[in-house]
């Protein structure tokens, strides 16, 4: 499922896989050689871009409204839902078409705003309650940080555990992962 996603990212960049083919010949010894004075006629075609884009201007071309009858309640969801959260969601969109699914984060901000965050899907494993995928028990979330520690540039194996619980952080420390506490990382 992690190499599909990142597959489907590739693809949508344009950086097909005919761009990783070569052309051999064999040499005198009956070994492949890479034949060096050939035309090069590997085309990458942006069709797949096309497609998701199509797809996803499709689902998500309409603004959608966030609508109750209590004016009140309205005019606290406003802000929340405006033109910057729908390209977010537009962009939600392209993720979930090109890797399967996609995650968005809402958290509180340290001036106590809602927001919203995008979670690269490359870096969330679901664990699901149900086995129609509808109900979520948990999640994995893996991914690097790089840090640095006076000018040497380090990168830190990071992984997360949600749960009904709470959150549970870890690091990658000598090749084994160590709980730490949780220090404002998102």
């Amino acid at each position: 499922e992690y190499k599909s996603m990142l597959v489907g990212k590739r693809y949508y960049r344009v950086k097909n896989d005919v761009l990783d083919r070569k052309r051999t010949r064999m040499d005198e010894d009956g070994r492949l050689v890479e034949e060096k004075g050939l035309a090069d006629n590997r085309i990458p075609h942006g069709f797949v871009r096309k497609l998701v884009d199509q797809k996803n201007g499709y689902l998500l071309a309409r603004p959608f409204m966030v609508d109750t009858a209590n004016e009140k309640y309205q005019k606290q969801l406003n802000p929340y839902f405006d033109q910057d959260f729908r390209r977010q969601f537009k962009n939600l969109g392209k993720e979930a078409v090109n890797c399967g699914k996609a995650w968005l984060q809402a958290y509180i901000t340290e001036e106590g705003d809602l927001a919203f965050k995008r979670i690269p899907s490359e870096e969330c494993k679901p664990i699901w309650k149900d086995a129609e995928h509808t109900e979520l028990a948990a999640m994995i979330r893996s991914y690097n940080e790089v840090r640095y520690q006076a000018k040497i540039k380090k990168t830190i194996r990071c992984v997360e555990f949600w749960s009904d619980e709470g959150l549970h952080y870890f690091e990658e420390e000598a090749g084994r992962l160590v709980q730490k506490d949780f220090q404002g990382h998102a």
